[in-house]
């Protein structure tokens, strides 16, 4: 768990960096703290709120279309792995052709999607406008037409480190339980999950501990394992990933703004 949210970190500071300066401390204490903000909101948007508002700089919301660029990477990442588990193990789920048929053409557009943006992210920020509100916005997110193909490349790979790290995070913990399912097709299943858990991301926590249960007794559902290890397990991961670090997150929120109003 402390190497998952140390790499998420790590790949902030690494896109904050280039509108404020940021140490290390201040990446992972704004992470968690959009963390906590999520169990209030929207996981995104809280998320993105979360890590933007902790930071301590009259010009943090410069980082608005860092923390978007940040959310965006580990999405891409997400659903590049989950294509793959997609395309080896589907043929085991209790899907209709059609069915099938439809998720292969929306990961296809959603992976197109994101290439697209990638490339001509500058692009689509240089539109010319003269309504206020949008020139602000355009501001906020001019962070983003800045970076370079090297520097997205680098917070790709701190992604994909990070997407591994949870991958095997889960699987090690399905493996304590003993359920008849080959570790292939265990990894497999757990791409499926984080696919699922990232197409339809959850209003709130418990939302998305929910999400977890029912996609991974769907998907393991062919192997006839028992329920109750299913959910014993998806919940272990919940509070060891979500529910840890959202705690962590609440108290960096409150001493911060305890010391802000100390302070002044």
């Amino acid at each position: 768990m402390p190497l998952n949210w140390m790499l998420e970190s790590l790949k902030w500071k690494y896109l904050a960096q280039k509108a404020i300066d940021i140490t290390y401390w201040e990446a992972f204490r704004s992470t968690l703290s959009g963390l906590a903000v999520g169990v209030a909101l929207p996981a995104q948007l809280g998320d993105t709120i979360g890590r933007v508002t902790s930071l301590r700089s009259e010009k943090r919301l410069d980082t608005l279309g860092a923390a978007i660029v940040s959310n965006g990477i580990q999405f891409y990442v997400s659903i590049t792995g989950g294509s793959i588990s997609w395309l080896l193990f589907s043929a085991t789920l209790p899907l209709s052709s059609s069915a099938k048929l439809s998720i292969h053409g929306l990961l296809i557009l959603i992976l197109t999607i994101g290439l697209v943006l990638g490339v001509f992210r500058s692009r689509l920020l240089n539109w010319s406008t003269t309504i206020p509100w949008v020139l602000r916005i355009k501001g906020y997110l001019s962070v983003i037409s800045t970076y370079t193909n090297r520097e997205l490349a680098v917070a790709l790979a701190i992604g994909s480190a990070r997407y591994v790290v949870f991958l095997i995070q889960f699987v090690l913990a399905l493996t304590l339980f003993d359920l008849p399912i080959p570790v292939t097709a265990l990894f497999g299943g757990v791409g499926l999950i984080f696919l699922v858990k990232t197409i339809l991301p959850a209003i709130n926590v418990i939302g998305d501990l929910g999400v977890r249960q029912l996609t991974a007794l769907f998907v393991f559902e062919s192997y006839n394992p028992t329920d109750e290890k299913i959910i014993t397990v998806t919940f272990l991961i919940w509070l060891i990933n979500v529910l840890g670090p959202i705690l962590i997150g609440i108290y960096l929120v409150w001493k911060y703004k305890w010391s802000s109003k100390y302070a002044s």
